[in-house]
């Protein structure tokens, strides 16, 4: 039975299990050295530079037909954030000026309504004062009257 022969799989894993040490042994003494860390550098180098270039690039083509860049919308995501906190400062302004506008206010409510009260309280009593004394007037315009009419009526009488 020579299965083991035919089977892609056993034949793979053969190779795989030869090869795996030398292959593995030659990549680290490789990455290891001094070569791969210049070619790796300049890689990188190279790497950089060209997506510096692309960026760059997209950012004039999407200027061209007007669209907004990465830059544009973190600039205005900058812009919102300190309107916000323009907004929140007079927020917080305007509710400071609005507490002392009410205590000013029942402040003022307060001397009005006491003013009021004193003012009405006069009023009555002057009120009073008049009412009296006019009572006292017209009694004595009345008494008199009544003694004039008494008089007129007596002498009327005797003739």
């Amino acid at each position: 039975m020579q299965t083991n022969s035919l089977d892609p799989f056993s034949v793979w894993k053969s190779i795989y299990n030869e090869m795996e040490p030398k292959v593995s042994s030659a990549m680290q003494k490789w990455l290891e050295s001094e070569e791969y860390a210049e070619f790796s550098g300049q890689f990188l180098s190279t790497t950089l530079q060209m997506e510096q270039q692309f960026v760059k690039a997209f950012e004039q083509m999407m200027h061209t037909y007007t669209l907004p860049t990465l830059k544009d919308f973190a600039r205005l995501g900058e812009m919102i954030v300190a309107l916000e906190n323009k907004v929140d400062e007079l927020e917080e302004h305007l509710d400071d000026r609005f507490t002392s506008l009410e205590k000013q206010l029942a402040g003022i409510a307060e001397r009005i309504d006491t003013f009021s009260k004193e003012t009405m309280n006069e009023l009555a009593k002057k009120a009073t004062r008049e009412g009296t004394t006019r009572t006292r007037r017209r009694s004595q315009t009345e008494n008199a009257e009544n003694e004039e009419s008494d008089g007129n009526q007596a002498d009327s009488e005797s003739v």
